[in-house]
């Protein structure tokens, strides 16, 4: 047989695996010392979190659970269900169907996937619960002693035990499961800056990089990203599309935000970020504070002891008039 049909699946596997992210979870255990002993249709977990920034594809849950031969002749097997949100869980949106392995007496890790394709929607919060099919006994969800800690895209926003299916108390067990999504897929966010009053080539130069979403909450940032010729610069960015501002600053220019940027699902071009020259100490103002520090450097060449690239403004490798000229053009400026 051709050995490159043999791989066919492992790379299929293996491209699915690079194409997933762990959304929630506290895999792998370090031990099962404790459990929620005996689910049932009523004696559950529940665990409450939210799905940010943008839409994700759910493709499994994976949970350690512990099936006696009581259970397992009672078919009292595990169910885990997706709910919306609200003070306990709500509606049940997803149940969750068994992938592998089988069903067997012992201690596994089980798969579940949904019946039908499932979206977590951007900014939205659910309840996972963690079930049984009936009220036989001898299943349960095991869990680390020490507890460990859930980690993921987001956290765990209340873990909750119920006896009777209505009235829910927190948890300090943390049974061991994980929620896997699709990994979302990057755009750009691409443009170019202007970094004003500066004569030689913006090649290389750094800028900090950050977008902000309409509430103001920075949902991406880079800092020292390299300029590319002319300034150009390119964000390799995962966001939800919309309408985001974009803000930059280099080491001696004011920060500046460009608002009103539309990305889409392929990202966003055309983004001019033009920045005031004249900030010598990085604070985002031009003050009295550069010009002590340009005083310090004048008269430097690039070699020199008190030569500083900052107090350099208009980087042709001495600090002399013309960047007393740009710090005093600029003077009581500030950034964005």
């Amino acid at each position: 047989m051709n050995s490159r049909i043999l791989l066919l699946p492992l790379f299929l596997a293996l491209a699915a695996a690079a194409c997933a992210d762990v959304l929630l979870g506290n895999y792998p255990q370090t031990n099962d010392s404790t459990q929620l002993a005996g689910a049932t249709p009523v004696r559950f977990k529940a665990f409450r979190f939210i799905n940010p920034l943008i839409e994700r594809t759910l493709l499994n849950v994976r949970a350690r659970v512990s099936l006696t031969s009581t259970a397992f002749g009672a078919g009292n097997f595990p169910v885990v269900r997706i709910h919306a949100d609200g003070t306990t869980p709500g509606t049940v949106l997803a149940t969750l169907a068994l992938d592998s392995p089988a069903y067997a007496v012992g201690i596994f890790d089980y798969i579940f996937e949904p019946a039908s394709s499932f979206q977590f929607a951007a900014n939205t919060t659910y309840w996972l619960t963690l079930a049984g099919t009936n009220t036989t006994g001898g299943l349960d969800f095991k869990a680390s002693l020490p507890a460990v800690p859930y980690s993921g895209l987001t956290t765990v926003l209340a873990n909750s035990f119920t006896t009777n299916g209505t009235t829910f108390t927190a948890s300090v067990i943390n049974q061991t499961w994980e929620i896997i999504v699709a990994g979302a897929p990057s755009q750009s966010i691409s443009g170019n800056v202007v970094l004003e009053n500066f004569t030689a080539t913006p090649l290389n130069r750094l800028v900090d990089f950050e977008v902000l979403d309409s509430t103001n909450n920075i949902v991406y940032s880079a800092n020292n990203v390299p300029l590319g010729p002319g300034g150009i610069f390119s964000l390799s960015t995962v966001l939800e599309p919309g309408t985001y501002s974009v803000r930059g600053k280099g080491t001696h220019w004011l920060r500046r935000v460009v608002t009103d940027v539309v990305v889409s699902s392929s990202g966003a071009t055309g983004v001019t970020i033009s920045m005031k020259n004249g900030d010598v100490t990085d604070d985002n103002e031009v003050g009295p504070a550069d010009f002590s520090s340009l005083a310090l450097a004048f008269g430097s060449f690039l070699g020199d002891s008190n030569y500083t690239d900052a107090a350099d403004l208009n980087g042709d490798a001495e600090v002399g008039p013309a960047d007393f000229a740009i710090l005093a053009g600029n003077f009581g400026e500030f950034g964005d």
